[in-house]
């Protein structure tokens, strides 16, 4: 079980670097939720992406607010 812990940990600050990364291609300084989402939302692989559409999400739909609002 702690090796479950420690990839999800992993997974996790990969996720967060890369929404970092995201941000500033956008020229801000920081990442916020509106990152982390887009980020999450691009690797069917990640729980988020499928969660979101097991909730009836439309992830392209997502995407699209999110550049809206970026």
């Amino acid at each position: 079980r702690q090796m479950c812990i420690r990839d999800s940990e992993q997974a996790f600050d990969l996720a967060l670097e890369q929404a970092r990364k995201y941000a500033q291609s956008l020229g801000e300084q920081d990442a916020d939720g509106r990152h982390l989402l887009w980020v999450l939302t691009r690797d069917r692989r990640c729980s988020a992406h499928r969660c979101l559409e097991a909730m009836g999400a439309g992830i392209e739909g997502v995407r699209q607010g999110l550049v809206d609002v970026l």
